[in-house]
């Protein structure tokens, strides 16, 4: 499997159809398949690259990442998309990009998160590359340290609780007829049409995400489930802050395994695990990027992960290019 959601980008990438493509990040869609194929794969700042023209899947999540084989690429071609657009109202103004530049430097602060390197179904091949990887950084004189980030425990869950909800709320527009393709014959009225077509084109994961997403928003369950999602969410944004006023990046794996084969997992929950690392970065709306740091004992590409500080995306690339 080359990981997902947006795995044909990164496909694309790996049978040399193209130099660089484009996939949407909303909880690690870009990034997770970069590491499970091998390649780079970064997600802006929320709200640097323009989101028009995609079909949203849950709002306050999606971004447009890109995919390629090196970061100066990667740099080429955020330098064209990136930027204000009038026609998304998430878009940042100029004005915010102008007050948010960051200086790029040769040697650079590094944290990872030391407890959260304990989370369930981290592979032992994946960690002992991550950690090799942190030796390389040493070994090139940046200063690398521990940090306890313990509201990342809670970030699967909270993710999983404000995707749903989104994707709930996005995809109640799907009734099957707007875009073509839905059977309009022997109904009797647009109630009838509708029941007919509605989640017709929608795959069982999409499915299950609204029925979650349609729970947690419902009477009696929104204050115990979203709204409190919703408040751990701004202590996790002030928690990165926090961290960042010290150092320049954090550092972790992508995932937590390397590519499985098809069909191997088929329990929904398990898949939901390979996104506990990528989570984050989506809900505190920082930039993010998946680089190739090794292979494990199968062959399976292993990708390293660092995260920034808001709006340093030049600096996070500029920096990305060190890792080998």
């Amino acid at each position: 499997m080359p990981g997902g959601s947006s795995g044909g980008s990164a496909v694309a990438i790996m049978a040399d159809l193209c130099d660089v493509s484009l996939g949407s990040d909303t909880g690690g869609s870009v990034r997770q398949p970069a590491a499970l194929t091998g390649i780079i794969g970064y997600k802006p700042t929320f709200g640097k690259n323009s989101r028009s023209g995609l079909i949203a899947a849950a709002s306050s999540l999606d971004t447009i990442g890109i995919f390629a084989n090196d970061v100066e690429s990667v740099k080429i071609i955020e330098s064209v998309i990136g930027g204000f657009d009038e026609l998304d109202n998430t878009s940042i103004p100029s004005s915010v990009h102008d007050q948010n530049k960051f200086e790029t430097k040769e040697k650079y602060k590094v944290a990872y998160p030391e407890e959260y390197l304990n989370a369930p179904g981290l592979n032992a091949e994946v960690k002992k590359n991550f950690f090799d990887t942190l030796d390389k950084l040493k070994g090139q004189g940046h200063e690398v340290v521990g940090v306890n980030m313990d509201i990342l425990k809670y970030a699967l869950s909270m993710y999983y609780i404000i995707n749903t909800a989104e994707v709930s709320t996005n995809l109640s527009r799907m009734e099957g007829l707007r875009f073509g393709g839905g059977d309009v014959g022997d109904v009797k009225n647009y109630q009838e049409l509708f029941a007919k077509n509605r989640g017709k084109f929608l795959g069982p994961e999409v499915k299950r995400r609204i029925m979650i997403g349609s729970y947690v928003l419902s009477h009696g369950y929104y204050d115990a489930f979203y709204g409190k999602a919703l408040e751990l969410r701004t202590k996790m944004k002030k928690e990165f802050e926090k961290v960042f006023s010290d150092v320049d990046f954090l550092v972790m794996p992508t995932a937590p395994t390397t590519a499985w084969k098809f069909g191997e997992i088929k329990d929904p929950l398990s898949l939901y695990l390979e996104d506990i690392f990528t989570v984050p970065a989506n809900l505190a709306g920082l930039p993010a990027i998946s680089v190739p740091s090794g292979v494990d004992s199968n062959n399976m590409p292993i990708g390293f992960q660092i995260l920034g500080p808001y709006l340093s995306d030049e600096k996070l690339l500029d920096f990305a290019k060190t890792i080998k």
